[in-house]
Order: C-alpha cells, then structure tokens, then sequence
C-alpha cells in the first residue's frame, strides 16, 4: 500500500510539474514513468509467491475490453464503449512462451473479468482477460492475472 501511495504522489508530482504541457513526448515520457515505475515496484512486490508468476493491472473500462496479454506487454482492445487506453501494469516475470493456465482475480472495479483464452502455440502464447463493466460510465480496475510456471 505504502508503494502504491508513493507511486500516486510521483505521478501527481510529474504532472503537475508539466501542467498545461501539451508536448506529446513529454506525455509519452509521463506514460513510460508509469509504466517503469509500476513495473518495477510490481516486480518486487510480487517476488516470494511461490507456484505461480503474477502480474497487476490498473485501468478504466467503459463497457467490454479485451487485455491481450504476450510476454511483458499488455495491450488493450475496446470491445464497445469509450475508449481508455490508460493503464498501468507491472510483471513478477512475463508471461512464458508455453502453455500455461492463467487466472485472473477482480481486486477493484464493479464488472467481471474472465480468461478468454489461454496462452498456446496457436495463438503466439497470448493470453486474453476481458473486463465487462456494464454500469453507467467508465469505472477503475485493478487486476491480478496470474499463471502457473
């Protein structure tokens, strides 16, 4: 918690140091900060689970979005709704290039989420976790998708 708490302050630090900055690389920069930072403190966060590899994911849905999930990149694909391609995630290791059973575990938001597909060699070992959130307006998600090694 007291990670998370700190990572927010940075953010809203980083933010407010480039409020009213519409450069699009210094956006980009503020993304790739995110990102870095939440891996990195997910990596170590989630180090010592024994059995299976986990990875956390931050984000908003508005109706059914699709995480698709290789290796240690989440991408995000908007089924129906408004588009949200904010997200923060972070890895303990990446997602394997094997078969391997994926679960996910709704830590925050108001909707399901399911495994849609689990990773194999037919599909590039990429796994899928859709969000429906059919509340009225988008909500906050935190996951936890995990896999057995």
């Amino acid at each position: 918690m007291f990670k998370l708490l700190s990572f927010t302050l940075l953010v809203l630090l980083s933010e407010s140091l480039f409020a009213g900055v519409q450069n699009s690389t210094v956006k980009s920069l503020q993304t790739e900060f995110r990102q870095n930072f939440f891996g990195r403190t997910a990596a170590y966060a989630l180090t010592g689970r024994q059995g299976d590899a986990v990875m956390v994911w931050f984000g908003t849905v508005d109706d059914d979005v699709h995480l698709i999930i290789q290796g240690s990149k989440v991408q995000i694909k908007t089924n129906s709704g408004n588009e949200n391609l904010d997200q923060i995630y972070g890895f303990g290791s990446p997602l394997p290039r094997q078969e391997v059973k994926v679960s996910v575990k709704k830590k925050e938001g108001r909707g399901t989420a399911t495994v849609v597909q689990m990773p194999t060699s037919s599909n590039d070992y990429t796994a899928i976790v859709q969000i429906i959130d059919k509340g009225s307006g988008a909500r906050e998600y935190e996951l936890e998708i995990s896999w057995n090694r």
